[in-house]
């Protein structure tokens, strides 16, 4: 006997609730990405801010350490009146301006720490002058008038609003860094919980969209559900079906033994009409069976029989 045609398949259509899933898994993504952008540049944002606040603390630092290079070499030349300690009074000197004008354009943003840097400026201008007369004494020879000027204190006052000052500035800038530091933890906590928890969801509607694909692929259309009957049926102990065109048991006989499989395909057998479809689970077959000469293999990957 021929074999029946091979009957063309497209595939059934997804149900909708795999179109959903499917949707879900697509905004889920697209909300993961957006989320995961704004969290990246709130943290490069944040990272950029704290370099910004180290870079002003460390500048701090330098303004003060180089005001003090420049009262060292003071100091050394009035002791000594060794030229030599002009060096880090000379470079101390030229490189302040420099170095204020910097801390300036760093904290351009903050009124409180301009208005800071401006009595900064003033007291290292002040102290800067103090140095520089003593020095002038020193190089015309009158050494006791330099160290009267010393005396007066005048430089140390400066010293000490410098060093008040500077201190003000840091702490600020410190407040600032433990704040930044803070944001940027919180960010970073935010992008990692983002990440885990949008993998889950991700994972989570894949695998609920591949079992759905896999199981729910075949439905029934709507018009059709008001004409079937449900009702139970033992295959081991009923007699056939009424006769139909359709029958389809997947997944039962492999649970069978062999006696109860030829009784369960000779109920197939007689309650199929000529011609009937019969569709069987992935590993079932009426092969080696003595009804495996009423069925004819039509779609065989999946277990696709025809009645003869």
């Amino acid at each position: 006997m021929k074999d029946a045609p091979r009957i063309e398949r497209f595939g059934p259509a997804l149900p909708p609730s795999t179109f959903t899933g499917f949707d879900v898994a697509v905004l889920a993504v697209l909300a993961i990405a957006l989320i995961s952008y704004r969290t990246l540049k709130t943290r490069a944002a944040t990272g950029q801010m704290v370099t910004h606040t180290l870079t002003i603390a460390a500048k701090l630092a330098e303004v003060l350490s180089t005001v003090k290079d420049a009262e060292t070499g003071q100091r050394g030349f009035l002791l000594t009146g060794a030229e030599s300690y002009f060096s880090p009074y000379t470079l101390a000197k030229k490189t302040l301006p420099e170095k204020l004008a910097e801390l300036r354009g760093l904290i351009a943003d903050s009124a409180v720490q301009l208005e800071r840097l401006e009595r900064l400026e003033g007291a290292v201008t002040e102290k800067l002058a103090e140095l520089q007369e003593t020095v002038d004494l020193q190089l015309r020879g009158e050494g006791r008038q330099a160290i009267a000027v010393v005396k007066e204190d005048r430089g140390m006052a400066a010293m000490r609003t410098i060093r008040a000052t500077v201190e003000e500035m840091a702490l600020e800038e410190r407040s600032l860094l433990t704040s930044r530091y803070g944001e940027f933890q919180a960010s970073a906590n935010l992008s990692l919980a983002v990440t885990l928890s949008g993998s889950a969801l991700l994972f989570a509607l894949l695998g609920i969209a591949a079992n759905t694909a896999a199981y729910g692929g075949a439905v029934f259309d709507r018009s059709l559900k008001g004409h079937i009957v449900f009702s139970d049926h033992s295959l081991a102990t009923d007699s056939l079906f009424a006769e139909v065109q359709l029958l389809s048991c997947r997944n039962v006989l492999i649970y069978f033994n062999r006696g109860l499989r030829e009784r369960a395909l000779g109920l197939f057998e007689e309650s199929l009409c000529h011609k009937g479809f019969l569709g069987l689970g992935a590993r079932e077959s009426p092969r080696f069976s003595s009804h495996e000469a009423s069925f004819t293999p039509v779609v065989p990957e999946d277990r696709l029989y025809q009645k003869r």
